[in-house]
Order: C-alpha cells, then sequence, then structure tokens
C-alpha cells in the first residue's frame, strides 16, 4: 500500500488532461442550467461551461458530489493511500461528506488508508499544489504527511487576487448586496476579490474597467514574492484576450520567469459570471 492515489474534487480546476498526466483521480461537483445538470469536468469541460454560460438567460446553481462516488471512489482504490482534497470547508460541505465516505468505507475496508485534506482554498490555489504533490508521489514520494505539509506551505504562500466583470452573479450568490449592485453598476465599481482564511473576500474596488488589470498587477507586485523568478498564472473565464492583456501589463512592470493560463470551471464560475480575470502568485 505504498502507492499515493490523490483524489480532488473539480473545484480545484484540474483539467481531466493534467488529472490523467499526474495519475488524479476529478470528481466532479455537478453544475444545473435550469432542468439540465452536468457532472464537472466529466461532462462538462471548462470551456463547455462558459459558453454554455454566456447562452443561458439566468443563473446556474452547483450541488457537491454526490457521497456514493466518494465511497466508490475511496473503495476502488482501497489497496493504495489515498489523499482527498477539496476546496475549503468554510464555503462547503464537501470535506464532511468525504469524512462521512472515508467512515462507510473503513466499515468494510477496515485497513484502507485514507486522509482527507482541507485545502482552505479555491480554484487553482489549491489545484496548482495537488497537482505537484501529484508530481512528487509520481516521482516516488510515498510519506503521506510530507505530501500533505508540501500542499499546506504552498497553499498559505498563494495569493490570488481577481476582479469580476458583471456584478449579477455576485449579488445573486449572497456575496453583495442590491444597493453595492446598484452603486457599482453605476459607477462601474469592480470589487477585488482574494482567498482569505478559507473565503472569498473584497479586498480592493477599482473604479473603471481600464484600470482593473493595472490595479491587479500593483496589488501582486506589492504582494508577490521575488516576482521576476515566478511563473505567474493567469485565471480566467476562457477570455484568451483578456488573459494575453493581463500578461501583457504584468510584463510592462516586471520581467518574470513566464506564464500559465488556468481557465476557471463551473463551480467558481458560476458565481463570478464571465469576463473574471485573475492574477496568482507566490506572495512574501
Amino acid at each position: 500500500m505504498d502507492k499515493i492515489k490523490f483524489i480532488v474534487d473539480s473545484t480545484s480546476d484540474i483539467t481531466l488532461e493534467i488529472a490523467e498526466k499526474y495519475d488524479i483521480t476529478v470528481l466532479g461537483q455537478t453544475v444545473r442550467f435550469g432542468d439540465e445538470s452536468y457532472i464537472e469536468t466529466e461532462e462538462l469541460s471548462s470551456k463547455d461551461f462558459w459558453k454554455k454560460l454566456k447562452a443561458y438567460d439566468g443563473f446556474p446553481k452547483t450541488a457537491q458530489i454526490n457521497i456514493t462516488r466518494m465511497v466508490d471512489a475511496f473503495t476502488e482504490y482501497s489497496d493504495r493511500k489515498i489523499i482527498f482534497v477539496a476546496l475549503s470547508s468554510k464555503a462547503s460541505g464537501t470535506i464532511q461528506s468525504a469524512t462521512l465516505a472515508k467512515n462507510m468505507v473503513l466499515e468494510e475496508h477496515p485497513d484502507a488508508d485514507i486522509t482527507i485534506f482541507d485545502s482552505q482554498s479555491f480554484s487553482y490555489g489549491y489545484g496548482y499544489w495537488v497537482r505537484e504533490a501529484a508530481r512528487k508521489a509520481m516521482e516516488g514520494e510515498t510519506d503521506v504527511q510530507k505530501l500533505i505539509s508540501f500542499m499546506e506551505e504552498g497553499i498559505k504562500k498563494t495569493s490570488i487576487y481577481f476582479v469580476v466583470d458583471k456584478l449579477d452573479y455576485l449579488q445573486n450568490g449572497g456575496r453583495l448586496s442590491p444597493a453595492a449592485k446598484f452603486i457599482g453598476n453605476v459607477l462601474d465599481i469592480k470589487p477585488v476579490l482574494a482567498i482569505v482564511d478559507g473565503l472569498i473576500l473584497n479586498v480592493a474596488k477599482v473604479r473603471g474597467s481600464k484600470k482593473v488589470l493595472p490595479k491587479l498587477v500593483d496589488m501582486m507586485l506589492e504582494d508577490g514574492y521575488d516576482i521576476e523568478n515566478q511563473t505567474i498564472l493567469v485565471l480566467h473565464s476562457d477570455e484568451k484576450e483578456l488573459a494575453q492583456k493581463a500578461k501583457e501589463k504584468i510584463s510592462e512592470k516586471v520581467n518574470v520567469k513566464g506564464f500559465e493560463e488556468v481557465i476557471i470551471g463551473g463551480t467558481v464560475g458560476a458565481n463570478t459570471g464571465p469576463g473574471v480575470i485573475g492574477i496568482m502568485c507566490l506572495k512574501k
């Protein structure tokens, strides 16, 4: 039972391609567009989500992973050391469901080795570190606690700032009052969001769409550690032009090691709407 098996929820925004490369199993949240339901990643890629959202006259709903699917996955890999990683428990009941699933599996397979890890993060803020931990496991690391510590330390030093374009989705999700949405639309105010203590919080405001990217870059430079030697991740809602502009704005101020693009998936996207752009780096 020395071999490690990573299982992760789809909020991590790990694609099927990445999952296959690093032997990661992705369990999808459910995304609903009216009467149509899809399992994220398996039946609905991030690209497909944004296509459907832009054509949908309404707000999609999301639901956490069915506990039966967790039990099935834990049982299937019960001959390996399982590490299950999910989005912050402060925003979802996924960790609680996974713990119940683990206990159910242990009743039938008492020798199973299952570790549940609460990322206290969202999107690639933890998906990136699951990927890197899985890389270490493929290279021979079999110590579960070392892999957990590696992810914990990585997530703690990861900074993500992002800005939404449409305030309707934040209001619909209860993250913005109707009055704040009205004022924001009238004055063209965009909230800057960040992951703070396991929650997505409003940490700043930008007035005027043209100031959005410069503001994100300034915050990254102020918060980031040794930026020139980092690969900066640009997270977006399948908006290639917007992502390119973000990279250009960063390059105008600092020469970084390189860039990696990540398309935000349905779980986060259902709460932000289209036009969301984010920058992820290691912080001081």
